[in-house]
């Protein structure tokens, strides 16, 4: 059974990238951003609901040395440029806190781990296609987008006990 939360193949490549061991691979360590999580209703603070994104690594080796410049959220309608302004440790050694400068729209967002500003590749030991994944900032807000109409129930049909009358060429049987 496949999962659907790892798009194109990419829940291959991060079970390889969990399973991996340099020590008997003899190549180098990778890692890779296993999910993130936008922190609304239980954020710290008020004006900090949608603000800030608990990221989560398959590993922790790199995550320490990571700064806000290693992050790039692109994406949205009718915010964008939102732009990582300060990096927390979160509650383990693959966990960072994310605080960005403002909160984004109902759009599909990507947050990218780069090697920093105007790079387009994650620095090591990030694997390129483990460095992204796709969010929403919207998951806890009600849309009126979120499900369609339920379909009406079908018209009630008369119900009749007695038999249709059947007509013939001569009609009906008490015209006889």
């Amino acid at each position: 059974m496949s999962d659907l939360r790892f798009p194109c193949g990419t829940n291959e490549r991060r079970q390889r990238v969990l399973d991996f061991d340099e020590d008997q691979g003899g190549g180098l360590a990778l890692n890779g951003i296993d999910f993130v999580e936008v922190l609304d209703s239980v954020a710290p603070s008020e004006d900090l609901r949608q603000r800030v994104l608990q990221l989560v690594f398959l590993k922790p080796d790199g995550v320490d040395t990571l700064t806000p410049d290693n992050f790039r959220v692109q994406g949205g309608s009718r915010i964008q440029g939102i732009n990582v302004i300060g990096l927390n440790a979160g509650g383990d050694a693959q966990t960072l806190e994310l605080l960005l400068d403002s909160a984004g729209d109902f759009s599909a967002y990507q947050l990218c781990l780069i090697s920093g500003p105007g790079a387009a590749v994650p620095p090591p030991p990030f694997d390129a296609p483990l460095s992204q994944v796709t969010f929403g900032f919207k998951v806890e807000c009600p849309s009126v987008f979120d499900c369609a109409a339920p379909p009406s129930p079908p018209p009630d049909l008369p119900s009749d006990d007695a038999p249709p009358v059947e007509t013939g060429i001569l009609g009906s049987s008490e015209e006889l």
